[in-house]
């Protein structure tokens, strides 16, 4: 059980490798570039996010202010020969987005029955007949008519 828990202890530091990065204001980034200080910069997707690398080795996190274009800055980047890289946008996956463009077709289609399913259970109530059946037989009806549609068609 020790094990386990140191385990799970280390897991979750080696995890977070951000939280120990020290915070830079952006004004002494901007310093620090002009200074030549800087060797390294990567532009996180959220465009906001700036984490470097000084000369020294030292590792860094700053806050770029969104809207703003520093020409100044990138111009010292440029001339400083600071490698830049930038992180791409994470897509959601193709399975992920099909699901969300195929749920309102899909509430569309069970909606409906299942309130017609209500229904016949409710009929079927009032007449001393089982409601279970009635409410299953009521929501495998339309797709047993759609089997038996493509059935015949496929025959052909």
């Amino acid at each position: 059980m020790k094990k386990l828990v140191i385990l799970c202890v280390f897991f979750i530091f080696s995890c977070s490798d951000n939280k120990n990065l020290e915070q830079v204001s952006y004004s002494e980034f901007k310093q620090e570039v002009l200074a030549d200080q800087i060797a390294e910069v990567t532009f996180k997707s959220d465009q906001t996010t700036i984490i470097g690398i000084r000369i020294d080795g030292t590792k860094f996190e700053t806050m770029k202010p969104m809207y703003i274009s520093d020409e100044v800055l990138e111009s010292a980047l440029i001339e400083n020969e600071v490698v830049q890289s930038y992180e791409a946008l994470e897509q959601p996956s193709i399975k992920f987005q099909l699901l969300i463009n195929a749920l309102p077709i899909i509430l569309i289609i069970i909606i409906p029955l299942l309130l017609l399913a209500i229904w016949a259970a409710y009929l079927a109530s009032n007449r001393n007949q089982s409601k279970a059946l009635w409410f299953f037989l009521t929501l495998i009806f339309p797709f047993a008519i759609v089997i038996i549609a493509f059935k015949d068609k496929v025959k052909k």
